[in-house]
């Protein structure tokens, strides 16, 4: 499955809090413009690169863990 769809770049502010844990960030994203059936995608950009993921089907979770980017410095 595949097509096109018509769409405009924007950013989305995103607040993932749990805990003592608060992680806010602006990622960039597309808007679909019509009233398409055309799935949602969830990017990688300004998203995977700020966390460890892991996906857990069988128990329908996702695990997040925050890199230190310190210590890719």
């Amino acid at each position: 499955m595949g097509g096109k769809v018509e769409t405009i770049k924007a950013t989305m502010n995103i607040k993932i809090e749990k805990d003592h844990e608060n992680y806010s960030f602006t990622i960039p994203i597309s808007v679909i413009l019509d009233e398409s059936d055309f799935p949602v995608i969830l990017g990688r950009e300004g998203f995977f690169n700020e966390f460890i993921i892991e996906f857990n089907q069988a128990e329908e979770k996702v695990k997040l863990k925050k890199i230190d980017k310190k210590h890719f410095l």
